[in-house]
């Protein structure tokens, strides 16, 4: 399966720990493919949209959200800036 193939969890009007859980998920399924950047680019993308949530007052429990979201730091793949 390539990268591109996964579907993403549609993202919700309050970010709850369970959509951070479903993303985290979803970006090990991606690494898995071994595309590295988007992994990376999601791995990324997931830190903003908690930050930006808690900012807006639009997340859930902005903590636990945190938590699970640093969790990705344990899947294994490359990154690096180009």
């Amino acid at each position: 399966m390539r990268s591109w193939q996964i579907e993403a969890p549609v993202f919700p009007e309050i970010i709850t720990i369970e959509f951070v859980k479903q993303y985290v998920q979803y970006i090990a399924k991606v690494a898995e493919t071994g595309d590295c950047e988007i992994a990376h680019s999601r791995e990324d993308s997931l830190f903003f949209i908690i930050l930006e949530a808690i900012a807006q007052n639009k997340c859930e429990n902005p903590m636990e959200c945190c938590v699970e979201a640093i969790k990705t730091s344990q899947i294994e793949f490359a990154r690096y800036c180009s």
